[in-house]
């Protein structure tokens, strides 16, 4: 097991190779900062995410995931201070890269890829998860569907029993993931032509 680097120590340094990413063009600074972090303390996401006084939402779907946390962003910016991956940087690494830029943040507002969810889901503990849809067009990068819903499936199961759960109840597969929770909120539209 190698050595862990000081939390502060890590933050530093990431922050600093974002910095440098942007200065010399080489990237926006919104993943590689968080993979620096996370090689340096595999447990800094964790950490920052726990810093958060509000905790954290997440929001995953196949589509609309970044119109919903822009939406939830434009309601909740101007009463709150969030840590928001506007930049759409939606993987675990992006999430740690917005933890190091959101100095002061109240709120962690994730937008969240799909088969990343359940990675990011254990390690920020959400207060709450709006899932949207699952959909097939990413079975080049994730597989079978119903492999996508059975992860998903997993991660509500291991979620605080105190969060809440937002589901689109009119994608069956999705609305059947908070069947079980306690404390659930599902969505859908009606037809007003019927």
């Amino acid at each position: 097991m190698r050595p862990r680097v000081p939390l502060v120590a890590g933050i530093a340094a990431a922050r600093a190779a974002g910095t440098l990413s942007r200065l010399t063009g080489s990237g926006g600074g919104t993943t590689f900062p968080g993979k620096l972090l996370s090689k340096l303390d595999p447990d800094a996401v964790d950490r920052l995410a726990a810093r958060l006084p509000l905790g954290s939402v997440l929001v995953s779907a196949t589509n609309g995931k970044t119109t919903t946390a822009a939406m939830v962003a434009e309601i909740l910016s101007p009463r709150l201070r969030l840590a928001h991956n506007r930049a759409g940087a939606n993987l675990l690494s992006g999430v740690a890269s917005t933890l190091l830029s959101s100095r002061g943040a109240e709120l962690g507002l994730f937008e969240v890829d799909e088969a990343a969810l359940p990675e990011v889901a254990r390690r920020v503990r959400p207060r709450a998860i709006s899932l949207g849809n699952l959909f097939r067009d990413q079975l080049d990068r994730y597989g079978e569907l119903e492999h996508v819903a059975g992860r998903w499936r997993r991660a509500v199961a291991d979620l605080d029993p105190a969060a809440w759960v937002v589901a689109n109840a009119d994608d069956p597969q999705v609305g059947d993931l908070a069947r079980d929770r306690g404390r659930r909120l599902l969505f859908g539209l009606d037809d007003a032509r019927r």
